[in-house]
């Protein structure tokens, strides 16, 4: 055979032979890259989501955050508004006015018991209109939560049940003269609250004297 068709033969397979390497060269670059934009893609995907995911659950954290610091402002504000509320109570029912309507509607209760009950007409005057409608109100702003109810039946639960006990009778009669029973129910609901509070430290309030204002060497028994 011709060398120059033995040469021309050989270069034809050499350069079939580098075409087939590039073209498998090629391929491989490209299934390569492809690999790698497909994990690259999805790389970024899940870099996506787990962003989305962190943002939800940092936005839950807020939100459950500001909830809290909410309820917590909530709390704080009830409990100074209760505070505010006891602070009133003090200074009506320690007021110099009140104190003395007390004392009036004591020596009433007296005069009322030393009649044997007869005459339940000895309760008036604006002494004894003052006392039912200051713990009338009482009773309906501890009831509305407007007022702490331990606190305030710690300090004056005691007096409002001897008050109570003191116009019971005065107070009933009213309801029927009005023919309205609402009449000072919630001066009535606060003396049982305080009686309850009391019985449940152990003492019986039921059991407590009541002094006569003018004559200190007089007392009478609720019971």
């Amino acid at each position: 055979m011709d060398s120059n068709v033995i040469v021309g033969v050989v270069s034809i397979v050499v350069v079939l032979g580098i075409g087939i390497t590039s073209n498998y060269l090629i391929k491989k670059q490209f299934e390569s890259y492809k690999d790698q934009h497909h994990e690259q893609i999805q790389s970024s995907e899940e870099m996506h989501e787990e962003q989305i995911q962190s943002s939800e659950e940092m936005h839950e954290e807020q939100i459950i955050s500001n909830e809290d610091q909410h309820r917590e402002q909530l709390r704080l504000s009830e409990e100074q508004h209760q505070v505010q509320g006891l602070l009133d109570a003090f200074r009506i029912l320690d007021s110099r006015e009140h104190r003395e309507s007390r004392r009036r509607v004591y020596q009433l209760y007296h005069e009322y018991m030393e009649n044997n009950n007869k005459h339940v007409e000895i309760f008036k005057g604006p002494e004894v209109e003052d006392v039912r409608a200051d713990f009338d109100i009482m009773g309906k702003l501890v009831r509305t939560s407007n007022i702490h109810k331990e606190d305030f039946l710690d300090e004056y639960g005691a007096l409002a049940y001897k008050c109570w006990k003191c116009l019971k009778d005065n107070i009933e009669h009213e309801r029927t003269y009005r023919n309205f029973k609402p009449f000072m129910t919630h001066f009535e609901w606060l003396a049982n609250e305080a009686y309850n509070y009391w019985k449940d430290k152990g003492y019986d309030l039921a059991k407590t004297s009541l002094y006569n204002p003018g004559e200190p060497d007089k007392k009478l028994d609720f019971q």
